[in-house]
């Protein structure tokens, strides 16, 4: 017995064509792809894409001539292809996307692309694209090359790649290295500090390739003693020159795109005049300034100055206007020339010539020459007007401009004190510089009548110029304005500091090398001893009881500016500043047991912290920090003769650099903080002799050894000689040699005790 069908089955082959009718088929199972009506032949396209940084845009499937964008997985057809061989590929594909393999319907995977496919009437195929995509990553490189203190330890960049902005430190003159988005990447320097200069812009953008590195480098100044010079470009018209144009600055010669807007920054440049020339200019354009001509450009220090070219090339026209000038007194500051609106300043040349480029032809064109010096005049006709004129440079009448000599200025220079400069000083006015020497006069006739602004200038840094400097004069008709200038050149603190009682009480003295130029620094009624150098040389810093009492006071080189920093009823001794000038370390008597210890404070003296602590009547002294000022050099007797002692600038992390049955003394720092030399009895065990170390103990190795008291060796600033005290003359007198202790001399002998000696300190 058989069952009628229901009546909501439809037979199976009925099914299929109405689907397909709708353009919907399934798979064909001979081929994987969707079924076609067979009169049509079709051609399709199967992608599957894998890895990272797929295409966001797809692909372009290439069929014969035939084109249809895709998805990156995704599927297309082509529709009644003609039967007979055609060329399939995948096009359009990013560079960090690779086609791996095509595989034909029932047939094994190909690894060319494009493929020959062949299409037979009402065929249905479809070809599988395999994809395999790279992470599209490149590497940024970011430098900057910077003379001079900006005043901060890293700039800050803003780095847009791929959609996103991130923020980086760039430490100074260090290589930064960044992991970006291949393609264009946009670095702005965010935090550019004003006194600064910068070559180029803050802002750059950088093609970084896929797997690849790309260096965006920044050269700033921040000395303030350079000037930037930007030679730009700019094209307008018809028929741009096609193959740019060549401009010398400085002698350095630069190819120039024909970009409108092109911009050439050739560097830093001392402040000063340079000549600018544009060359290779087409015959169908005419530069604004004119071009081959050199032209004088003015570098001014902390400034970038820009140069323009204004280029018209065919379908406007040029007017140019010759300026002749004669006589004496020029105008200093040149002229202002304006020619149909546009006004730029003109320097002033026997014949200045300028060319304005880019005007509308036809016009008739106004030009004007003003800003004339009073003491100059000008002989034709002003304004003038001139008809420009399409793909010409037209000439106007020009200009003529006498000028005669107004006035004069006469400078005397009155110079006291034993250390003038050799070569005496400069006088700037009127944007030159002269040379006029101590107690000297010197006239400066056929100046211009208005107000002057007038500098003496110093070169050795010891002379102080009476104020105002600069100075404003006013330069009358046929008169002669005079203005002296009054300078005081001390000679100069000697190098060597020391304490003395040679005049009876103990006095702070200074010496040269040479042991001449001998000065009493603090010749009073009070006992001032033990000075040492501030670490810029500026101050001197010591103990004078000028209270009643063992204090810690500091002074100027000259003695002058005597300043009290501690006072209390304690002993102070042997004061020390830090490296940076904000801290002081010195040795203080305990009221209660008699100890000395340590302590640091402010430089003022506030906030005294106590470093050690021996538990006892035990002597800790003489402390020296460390060139760096992390650390502190000191002699103590804590485990019962003197030995050398280190720690850090908080009184942490002690270490004992000696430890002997002997007695060690007196160790201070060699200028690049890697050696030490010392005082120490370990040769004779009795007579002191003077012997260097590593900064960690080792490499002990003698300098002086004899039977006779050699003690307190100090390092000059370059390390090159020691200065210490002796015994050896029967009296205690100064003495140097060489650092690896030879060729001892002595310095300065005579009556009295003479000791506690320092060289300036280096300045890093």
């Amino acid at each position: 017995m058989s069952t009628a069908p229901s009546r909501h089955r439809i037979p199976t082959l009925l099914a299929l064509l109405i689907v397909c009718g709708a353009g919907i088929c399934p798979d064909n199972p001979s081929g994987g792809s969707p079924m076609a009506p067979a009169s049509t032949t079709i051609v399709g396209v199967n992608t599957r894409t894998e890895g990272a940084d797929p295409d966001p845009d797809g692909y372009v499937v290439e069929l014969g001539s035939r084109t249809q964008p895709v998805a990156v997985n995704g599927q297309i057809s082509f529709r009644d292809v003609d039967p007979g061989s055609h060329s399939l590929g995948l096009g359009d594909v990013a560079d960090n996307c690779t086609v791996a393999s095509v595989t034909p319907p029932g047939g094994s995977p190909l690894t060319q692309n494009p493929i020959t496919v062949s299409a037979t009437e009402g065929s249905n195929r479809f070809y599988n694209f395999r994809i395999v995509c790279s992470a599209n990553v490149g590497q940024l490189i970011l430098f900057n090359d910077t003379e001079g203190d900006p005043g901060l330890t890293a700039y800050r960049a803003e780095v847009t790649h791929g959609g996103v902005t991130e923020t980086y430190e760039l430490p100074l003159n260090t290589n930064v290295y960044v992991d970006v988005t291949s393609g264009a990447v946009r670095v702005e320097l965010t935090n550019l500090p004003s006194h600064c200069l910068l070559i180029g812009s803050p802002s750059r953008t950088a093609e970084v390739p896929r797997a690849g590195g790309k260096t965006v480098a920044f050269y700033l100044d921040c000395t303030g003693t350079v000037g930037a010079l930007r030679v730009t470009t700019r094209s307008t018209g018809e028929s741009v020159d096609p193959d740019g144009y060549l401009v010398r600055a400085d002698g350095l010669t630069i190819g120039f795109s024909n970009d409108p807007s092109f911009s050439h920054d050739f560097g830093f440049f001392a402040p000063g005049h340079y000549e600018v020339w544009l060359f290779n200019v087409a015959p169908n354009c005419v530069a604004d300034p004119v071009a081959e001509v050199p032209l004088s450009v003015e570098v001014v220090a902390n400034q970038t100055t820009e140069q323009v070219f204004e280029i018209a090339c065919s379908g406007t026209g040029s007017v140019s206007v010759d300026i002749t000038t004669n006589g004496e007194g020029l105008d200093p500051d040149g002229y202002l020339l304006t020619v149909a609106g546009t006004t730029r300043r003109v320097p002033v040349n026997p014949i200045a010539s300028q060319v304005f480029a880019s005007l509308a032809p036809g016009q008739v064109a106004q030009v004007e020459l003003s800003d004339v010096a009073a003491n100059c005049s000008v002989q034709e006709a002003n304004p003038q007007t001139v008809t420009v004129v399409l793909d010409a440079v037209t000439a106007a009448p020009g200009f003529t401009v006498d000028c005669v000599s107004e006035g004069s200025l006469q400078v005397t220079t009155v110079t006291t004190g034993g250390a003038p400069p050799d070569d005496g000083f400069g006088l700037s006015f009127g944007g030159q510089t002269y040379a006029i020497g101590i107690n000297e006069t010197l006239d400066f006739p056929g100046l211009p009548t208005g107000d002057l602004e007038v500098r003496l200038i110093e070169e050795t840094q010891n002379c102080t110029i009476t104020a105002p400097n600069p100075r404003t004069v006013t330069i009358a008709l046929n008169e002669t304005v005079a203005t002296t200038f009054e300078t005081s050149c001390p000679s100069p603190t000697p190098p060597i500091i020391f304490e003395s009682n040679r005049d009876g009480d103990f006095d702070i003295y200074a010496i040269d090398e040479n042991g001449e130029g001998l000065v009493n620094l603090t010749n009073n009624g009070w006992n001032d001893i033990d000075p040492s150098w501030s670490w810029d040389n500026t101050k001197i810093i010591f103990v004078s009881d000028e209270g009643g009492q063992s204090d810690i006071w500091t002074m100027d080189p000259d003695g002058s500016n005597r300043t009290r920093i501690t006072n209390n009823a304690a002993v102070n001794e042997d004061p020390e500043f830090s490296p940076d000038g904000t801290r002081i370390a010195y040795e203080q008597q305990d009221p209660d047991d008699g100890s000395l210890e340590l302590w640091i404070a402010d430089a003022d003296g506030s906030n005294p912290v106590q470093l050690t602590d021996d538990g006892g009547p035990g002597i800790s002294e003489a402390p020296h920090f460390h060139p760096d000022g992390t650390e502190i050099l000191f002699k103590s007797d804590r485990d019962g003769d003197f030995d050398i002692y280190l720690m850090d600038a908080d009184g942490s992390n002690l270490r004992q650099l000696t430890n002997t049955s002997v007695q060690d003394f007196d160790a201070t720092w060699h200028p690049n903080g890697l050696q030490i030399v010392f005082s120490s009895e370990r040769a004779t065990a009795t007579y002191e002799d003077i012997w260097i170390m590593d900064r960690n103990g080792d490499g002990l190795t003698p300098l002086v050894t004899n039977n006779v008291w050699d003690w307190h060796p100090v390092y000059s600033s370059d390390g090159s000689k020691i200065v210490f005290t002796s015994d050896r003359f029967g009296d205690y007198d100064l003495f140097i040699m060489n650092a690896n202790g030879t060729g001892v001399t002595p310095l300065f002998t005579g009556a009295g005790r003479d000791t506690d000696a320092e060289f300036k300190k280096p300045i890093f």
